[in-house]
């Protein structure tokens, strides 16, 4: 008999929740072997006791419960782009008056951008001022080589906004430095490390609001922000063969930061320990990376460098680089800034493949971090797979790595273990992972 609602998928769910299978074999058994789910592997396994008990008009009770089968992983789908809201009135400018009529305006003014290039080195915010585009004009920015698109050491709450422009960006191309920064106070002043200085009653009030923009031909950095609750959504940062783009985006010194719905590619730093790669994130307290795709660099995809707690990493998908895909590092409750405990980490439900690394690099790694949930992804076609460990070298690296590793899957991913260079070791959990096509754990 046919399943009593017209989706399959649906009514299995149902009953395997239930305990109950009923179903023709002919109508279930219909998912091509190397995307079989977890709950298609057991109804074909009930529908087999169905057969020997008399055909598969019956229905029996089978012993299923949720977790018995290692779940299947599948790669994230992008979400449906909501378009914005029209942009609040505000003072129109254009390529031939922007820089004067944005000097001159006071705080929190509100620009349109009207069509054209603007040509440049750019300008820097005062605090709150907002840049939109007129709907549906076509806008670039071109520094010709020079200077920063949006810069300000001193301005809080700006609003970079290029969702309403043709195309949903601003095009922003050919400038040396970083395009966008936010940073108040002189707080990159002084040791990365903490010494005292960086703590979060220095740090940025409200940090700037980037969205809908596409870099090319970016400098050194593409967007560095700063501040409690900095957002950088809806982007495009692509670094072309010759650039000299040595990170895609950083964020830096806040709590609540945001990073979503953007690709970032190419970054080809020389040496990427220093500096380079997809990202590049330190002291931070709740960061949230989500899908995004990284891509074709020197370097780790997606990087939480040091002091980077509660922090998620979800729905990413990383191919096609030469560090770590996921990599967190040098976050343990000894360096948190604000002297509270470390929190959770979690690196979930996220694609890693395809990358060209050395033996231990490539697919997901931790450490000196902690705890750090590593759950529910996908790592492909990498020479490592999960990799924890406690690092050795200088004070900072010092701490013991702790974390949960379940519910991955890895196909043809190498190694995956826990590696103990320095301190007294840390715990570190692995359960119900799957390792297939040469896959192992240590």
């Amino acid at each position: 008999m046919p399943w009593t609602h017209p989706d399959h998928e649906a009514s299995a769910r149902e009953a395997l929740q239930r305990g109950i299978i009923s179903g023709a074999l002919a109508d279930l058994a219909d998912v091509p072997e190397p995307q079989q789910s977890s709950e298609h592997q057991a109804r074909v396994s009930a529908l087999a006791i169905l057969n020997e008990v008399g055909g598969a008009d019956r229905t029996v009770t089978v012993p299923w419960h949720p977790g018995q089968y290692p779940p299947v992983i599948e790669p994230p789908i992008d979400p449906p782009v909501e378009p914005p809201v029209e942009p609040p009135d505000g003072v129109v400018v254009t390529p031939a008056d922007w820089q004067s009529k944005i000097s001159g305006a006071g705080q929190d003014t509100v620009f349109l951008l009207s069509a054209g290039t603007y040509n440049g080195f750019g300008v820097s915010p005062k605090p709150g001022q907002q840049f939109y585009a007129v709907p549906d004009a076509s806008v670039t920015l071109d520094g010709g080589g020079r200077g920063t698109a949006f810069y300000s050491s001193k301005s809080g709450g700006v609003v970079i906004d290029g969702r309403h422009a043709s195309g949903a960006r601003f095009h922003i191309k050919n400038y040396r430095g970083e395009f966008f920064r936010g940073v108040i106070n002189n707080l990159l002043a002084g040791d990365w490390y903490n010494d005292g200085n960086d703590r979060p009653d220095s740090w940025l009030a409200e940090g700037w609001k980037v969205h809908g923009v596409h870099l090319t031909n970016v400098g050194t950095h593409g967007v560095t922000l700063c501040g409690n609750g900095a957002e950088l959504t809806d982007f495009e940062i692509i670094g072309e063969t010759g650039t000299t783009l040595e990170v895609c985006w950083k964020m830096l010194y806040g709590y609540d930061q945001v990073v979503a719905d953007g690709e970032a590619s190419g970054a080809r730093p020389t040496n990427w320990g220093n500096e380079g790669g997809g990202s590049k994130n330190w002291n931070t307290i709740g960061l949230v990376v989500e899908r995004v795709k990284s891509h074709g660099h020197t370097g780790p995809g997606i990087w939480h460098d040091f002091n980077n707690f509660e922090s998620t990493v979800r729905d990413c998908e990383v191919w096609d680089c030469s560090g770590p895909g996921i990599f967190q590092e040098i976050s343990v409750e000894s360096q948190r800034v604000d002297g509270k405990p470390a929190g959770v980490s979690i690196i979930e439900n996220n694609v890693v493949r395809d990358m060209r690394n050395s033996t231990r690099w490539g697919g997901v790694e931790v450490a000196t971090a902690g705890p750090v949930i590593v759950r529910n992804n996908t790592i492909r076609n990498s020479k490592a797979g999960i990799w924890f460990r406690d690092q050795g070298g200088r004070a900072p690296q010092t701490g013991n790595t702790s974390g949960e590793v379940y519910g991955n899957v890895l196909d043809n991913a190498g190694q995956s273990g826990y590696i103990k260079e320095s301190g007294q070791g840390g715990v570190v959990t692995w359960r119900d992972n799957q390792y297939v096509n040469g896959s192992f754990g240590l």
